[in-house]
C-alpha cells in the first residue's frame, strides 16, 4: 500500500513538472498586434492564442515574424 501511494505521488509530481515545460503565453497584446511566447516553440498553440487575443478586437491573427526563438509576432487583421 505504501509503495502504491509513493508511486502515485511520484506520478503526480512528474506530471505537474512536465505540464510547466510547454507553456504558451501572451507577452503583449493591443488592437493591432500580439506577441506570443511558446516555451516549446509550438506554432499551433501560439496561433490559437493569438487568434483568441485578436478576436477581442473582431480580428484574426496573421503571423508577421518570429523575433526570437519561441516567440511569434502577429498582426490583428480585420
Amino acid at each position: 500500500m505504501r509503495n502504491a501511494v509513493l508511486m502515485l505521488v511520484s506520478m503526480l509530481c512528474g506530471s505537474v513538472a512536465l505540464s510547466g515545460c510547454s507553456s504558451t503565453e501572451v507577452i503583449s497584446s493591443s488592437p493591432s498586434n500580439v506577441l506570443i511566447k511558446s516555451s516549446s516553440g509550438d506554432f499551433r498553440a501560439a496561433k490559437a492564442l493569438a487568434d483568441a487575443e485578436c478576436r477581442k478586437y473582431k480580428a484574426y491573427a496573421q503571423l508577421v515574424l518570429q523575433p526570437q526563438p519561441n516567440q511569434f509576432s502577429y498582426n490583428c487583421v480585420e
